[in-house]
């Protein structure tokens, strides 16, 4: 059964110190990598990728009406460079939410490559168009070879708002993780971050448990997000509301039957900020990256060695209202970080980017920007085989 490490208040913040990536940066040791932007088919948006172990490239995007989204699925086999005709997930149309930018379908690939998505289900399809009862939780999972997907399931949810996330390993574990008021209650300071595991690919998942003690609430409709490492530690990044001027990025890990909170990074700001989150794992741990005071941060995060002390980068050069980052890392060890500037509430933006060393030193003329992203967009991005970024939206 799981349970709470005596040590893992919040007080026990790692992340201490930030510095802008044009400082103090060591010598280049790469070269800069290319980065090439692609665009989504059918004026997609909120695109998921990950690279399977086989080289594979999986994509997953929503589009169609805002409210009422479909989300399809792709596959590259050539590391991106040509992509196999999209397939649709959700078995019941417009079952997906695209609207906020934060509700929408999270990927991960399990045992044997196989394709596990979770996402906000729109409202008028699964609650009936009850506002206060919040979308369902939808999840399904591909067959073996990916080329259809299961009926979605829901999870029966009370108050889900922002959206919830999805990891899985290659022992044939998935995490399904979400927050959302225990029965009875209401309001942001009464929510928590619950946790349903499976251990047969999807098949069964367990009863609910909070993962969150002492619990500091849930911003509402902020999104979270869950991640599994290769070695099945699970890293979730989700923002607090232990009061309503506290929206606090903290870090929830859980390892083997324990539990480990961290406080990452203070955000005191009375309002929701509707953000999101991304983890991208390298050879020497587990990356995270966040918006903070409408910046993005990321850094190595604690609980992964002794070092007590890691370093917040906030990449230089950001926009305005710089948001939903996502990171990738090459094979060189080169960090590419992309993130969107000068969205709002039905307003797309731009795309913004910059690449890092393994060591976190910005590398020169690695950084750019592209115009044009849509209403509800937000990129993804992966690495080729040859090194080269590839930038999705």
């Amino acid at each position: 059964m799981l349970h709470v490490i005596a040590r893992s208040a919040l007080a026990s913040a790692c992340l201490v110190t930030t510095r802008a990536s044009g400082d103090g940066a060591s010598t280049r040791k790469i070269e800069p990598p290319v980065v090439e932007i692609m665009r989504l088919p059918e004026g997609g948006v909120q695109p998921q990728a990950v690279v399977g172990a086989d080289g594979s490239i999986n994509v997953i995007y929503l589009a169609g009406d805002p409210a009422a989204s479909n989300v399809f699925f792709m596959r590259s086999t050539d590391g991106g460079r040509t992509f196999a005709k999209p397939i649709r997930v959700n078995s019941t149309p417009g079952s997906a939410v695209a609207a906020g930018t934060i509700r929408g379908a999270h990927l991960a690939l399990g045992r044997d490559g196989r394709i596990h998505i979770a996402w906000n289900g729109s409202m008028q399809t699964h609650s009936g168009g009850d506002p206060q009862a919040g979308g369902s939780l939808l999840y399904t999972r591909s067959n073996e070879d990916a080329t259809a997907f299961e009926p979605e399931r829901a999870m029966a949810i009370r108050g889900l708002d922002g959206g919830g996330s999805i990891a899985a390993s290659d022992a044939g574990q998935v995490s399904i993780v979400w927050h959302a008021p225990p029965s009875g209650k209401t309001g942001e300071q009464a929510r928590r971050i619950w946790l349903s595991r499976s251990g047969d690919d999807g098949e069964t998942f367990d009863e609910p448990v909070a993962i969150d003690a002492p619990p500091r609430g849930a911003c509402a409709c902020c999104s979270l997000r869950a991640f599994m490492t290769a070695a099945g530690d699970l890293f979730v990044l989700y923002r607090t509301a232990a009061t309503p001027s506290d929206r606090d990025m903290t870090l929830i890990r859980v390892h083997a039957e324990e539990i480990d909170l961290n406080l990452i990074e203070p955000w005191p700001i009375g309002q929701c900020v509707m953000s999101s989150a991304s983890f991208v794992e390298t050879g020497d741990g587990v990356l995270g990256a966040w918006e903070t005071k409408r910046r993005i941060r990321f850094a190595s995060l604690p609980g992964q060695s002794d070092d007590s002390s890691t370093e917040i980068i906030e990449p230089a050069g950001q926009g305005d209202n710089a948001k939903h980052p996502v990171l990738a890392v090459n094979r060189e060890g080169a960090i590419l970080c992309a993130w969107t500037e000068n969205t709002g509430w039905a307003q797309g933006g731009d795309i913004a980017w910059q690449v890092f060393e393994p060591s976190g030193a910005p590398i020169e003329s690695a950084a750019g920007r592209a115009p044009r992203l849509p209403v509800w967009g937000s990129p993804a991005a992966f690495a080729r085989d040859d090194g080269t970024f590839v930038i999705l939206y």
